[in-house]
């Protein structure tokens, strides 16, 4: 599961603005990411960072949850689920 830096998504989830049905129904997954990251004492650019590496975390445990094949393969070694970092300023992809 692979997030990327300044992601839209995530920013206008952090936002709490009103948005479109289509990107309030994209929040509605993103939101238990970026309530973990609101609660950090960070500056605004660190929550962001934050908030998408949580809601990486959220959505490959999401996966996993919602999947019995999935999980039934990962329980069984046959799959890994991982979660990475796409930094769009230097093409680099960090694994978390």
């Amino acid at each position: 599961v692979m997030g990327h830096e300044s992601c839209g998504a995530v920013t206008a989830a952090l936002a709490d603005a009103p948005a479109s049905p289509n990107i309030n129904a994209l929040i509605a997954y993103i939101e238990p990411a970026a309530t973990k990251a609101r609660r950090a004492e960070l500056n605004d650019e660190e929550i962001l960072d934050l908030a998408i590496r949580e809601n990486g975390e959220w959505q490959m445990r999401q996966a996993l949850d919602q999947s019995e094949l999935l999980s039934g393969f990962a329980n069984q070694n046959k799959l890994a689920v991982m979660g990475a970092m796409y930094h769009l300023s230097t093409g680099q992809v960090e694994f978390l």
